[in-house]
């Protein structure tokens, strides 16, 4: 998710306020019913656990979001068995909204995503997808008030067989948004979530109030699993040049 996930990225993921529920700044611990840090813009960051067979890396995401409109995604996994890699950089802007372009700092390149294309789920009839939702209750998280709940979902993929998995989210109206961020959140709940579960199970979120920004999930099968929970939050002012691509940088088609 444009953060997807990150930020379904909340995808994630009202309006921004400073008398709401924090969690620590990159500098030290915010006191609960306060957020760290000044300014118009918002810092938030998830540590990622992922496990499963030959597999344990650990990680982050961090999501910078400006007034202005502007978006950019960190993330970086750490494999221990795997050579250090550079984070994956994505920056996005609310003008424009169906796209990203992910930043290769290295390569000193970037390419264009749609993510229309990226998020949407094969409608060839090989692939189907159903899935049980469940309202596990009402939990607190860094002292936001989040509803916590779970889809067991089937995928049937032809010849391939079925899989079962299932996702447990956490997400909550109260942490502090940009006008324009809970704008694009909601209007893209249902494409952020299409390739963990059926459209009917996004509606039956939004009806239990499961929706808003996302604090924390889990999402796992038997043979593997994977968690990203928020754990700072922070007012901040960025530099306009974090959400643009350098200048001296050249397009990737391939």
């Amino acid at each position: 998710m444009l953060f997807a996930l990150t930020v379904g990225l909340s995808a994630l993921m009202p309006v921004a306020c400073s008398d709401v529920a924090g969690g620590s700044s990159p500098s030290g611990q915010s006191a609960p019913g306060s957020i760290a840090g000044s300014g118009d813009d918002m810092y938030y960051e998830y540590s990622i656990t992922s496990t499963g067979k030959d597999i344990s890396m650990t990680g982050y995401t961090k999501l910078y979001v400006s007034s202005g409109g502007g978006l950019r995604s960190e993330m970086d996994l750490i494999n221990p068995a795997a050579r250090k890699t550079a984070p994956i950089v994505t920056i996005g802007n609310k003008d424009k909204p169906n796209q990203s372009i992910m930043i290769d700092d290295s390569a000193k390149t970037w390419s264009l995503n749609l993510i229309d294309t990226m998020m949407s789920t094969p409608s060839n009839g090989l692939f189907k997808i159903s899935s049980t939702v469940t309202k596990v209750g009402e939990e607190k998280i860094m002292g936001f008030t989040c509803i916590h709940a779970r889809v067991i979902s089937i995928r049937s993929m032809g010849a391939l067989g079925k899989l079962t998995d299932t996702v447990e989210l956490w997400n909550s109206p109260n942490v502090p948004m940009a006008p324009f961020f809970r704008h694009f959140m909601d209007k893209s709940f249902s494409k952020s979530w299409a390739s963990l579960m059926s459209p009917e199970a996004t509606d039956q979120l939004k009806q239990m109030g499961c929706a808003g920004f996302m604090v924390k999930i889990h999402s796992g099968s038997p043979s593997s699993g994977m968690n990203m929970e928020l754990t700072k939050v922070q007012k901040g002012d960025f530099p306009k040049s974090m959400f643009e691509v350098p200048i001296d940088y050249k397009e990737d088609k391939q």
